[in-house]
């Protein structure tokens, strides 16, 4: 795992990784869709999944593509939050903190 520059609140020196989660806003005649890939420290990972996740939860399901891939955008911001997690304690163990 990299030391580097998190892209969402620019904190250098910190333990970061590269993780994606995708949100989707869905209306009857319109869709907004955006997507978070970079490499990103702890603290930004839970908020940026939370963002995510509750925008999804909240607006996907109004329209006919929404009802389709909101579903698979909250479960694939729940498996890369909990690999995420999974990753950053792994390199905290190595590094013995």
């Amino acid at each position: 795992m990299p030391i580097d520059t998190c892209r969402r609140c620019g904190s250098q020196g910190l333990l970061v990784q590269k993780l994606q989660f995708r949100e989707n806003m869905s209306y009857v005649f319109k869709r907004w869709e955006r997507l978070f890939e970079g490499y990103i420290c702890y603290p930004c990972m839970w908020i940026v999944f939370t963002e995510f996740t509750k925008n999804t939860l909240s607006g996907t399901w109004w329209g006919n593509y929404g009802m389709v891939l909101g579903p698979f955008y909250i479960l694939s911001n729940i498996v890369n939050i909990i690999e995420g997690q999974i990753k950053f304690w792994l390199e905290l163990r190595k590094l013995g903190k």
